[in-house]
């Protein structure tokens, strides 16, 4: 394929949809000097769920794929489009799904980090940033937990860097549903770093006083950004009717903040977590 039909393709991305033509023009440039092209025919198999991805991404210039996940309904994809971007988000970079060529199809692969690094010399910081930002919000929108983007302790913050901060919690986390009564922690035991996100649903917290409360998902049990050894939760938590969480632990979540958000990002998250936290319930 001629260097003009990539660009052609290139710019047709989903992905650059709404960047200005000039900024469009150089990403295309990034990407096209940091790829190589590759075929395949239908029926074979491009990615395989659970294995490495070794760093690379894929953009699709020609064909069509379907996208096997367990669990999840099988989708169809055309080109052009953007694959393998969300195992940059997975701790032992490991695929999150099957995709399979549904026709014969043409691809440009790379290294993200030859991705991002080229950027930080063609790109300007602002445009480097929409580049990322556009790449993180697909990720977001395909694990479909928007719902979490209203918790309390987010107000006031702009919804990019929502998205930012809630995009660790798919990948360190478990999603399980919680049946009615069943016990998700009692007083007096260890925290462990814990945290869970209530995505639907509802929980009963009962204290060793007598007292008892309600919440209602979207909402966060357990706020520890400094988690200590010893702490333990002050109420026992129960399902109230049918529920789902998605479990995680707090130094997971906080050494991928880290390595995601700025110095300053970083600190508009935690001046809303102590504007905002206590209209959760934190331990």
């Amino acid at each position: 394929m001629a260097t003009n039909e990539f660009r052609e393709k290139l710019l047709a991305l989903p992905l650059l949809s709404g960047f200005p033509e000039e900024t469009k023009t150089r990403i295309c440039t990034v990407i096209e000097g940091v790829s190589e092209e590759t075929a395949a025919a239908a029926g074979e198999d491009l990615l395989h769920e659970g294995h490495l991805a070794l760093a690379s991404g894929y953009i699709l210039l020609e064909g069509a794929v379907h996208v096997e996940r367990e669990g999840f309904e099988t989708v169809e994809l055309e080109a052009p489009r953007l694959l393998g971007e969300m195992s940059q988000f997975i701790h032992d970079d490991s695929r999150v799904a099957t995709v399979k060529i549904a026709r014969d199809a043409r691809f440009l692969k790379f290294s993200w980090d030859d991705l991002y690094k080229s950027a930080d010399g063609k790109l300007s910081k602002k445009e480097k940033a929409a580049f990322v930002h556009a790449i993180e919000k697909i990720v977001w929108e395909r694990y479909e937990i928007p719902e979490i983007l209203n918790l309390a302790m987010l107000e006031e913050l702009s919804d990019d860097l929502k998205v930012r901060i809630c995009l660790p919690f798919p990948w360190i986390g478990k999603r399980r549903h919680i049946a009615n009564d069943e016990s998700l922690f009692k007083a007096d035991e260890n925290c462990k770093g814990q945290g869970f996100l209530l995505l639907k649903g509802k929980i009963t917290l009962n204290w060793p006083g007598g007292e008892e409360r309600f919440v209602v998902a979207p909402n966060i049990l357990g706020i520890m950004p400094n988690n200590k050894p010893d702490r333990v939760w002050t109420a026992s938590a129960r399902g109230n009717g049918e529920a789902e969480i998605l479990a995680f632990k707090w130094p997971d979540y906080g050494e991928r903040l880290e390595e995601r958000l700025s110095g300053n990002e970083m600190k508009l998250f935690f001046d809303a977590l102590k504007k905002n936290g206590k209209r959760h319930f934190w331990n």
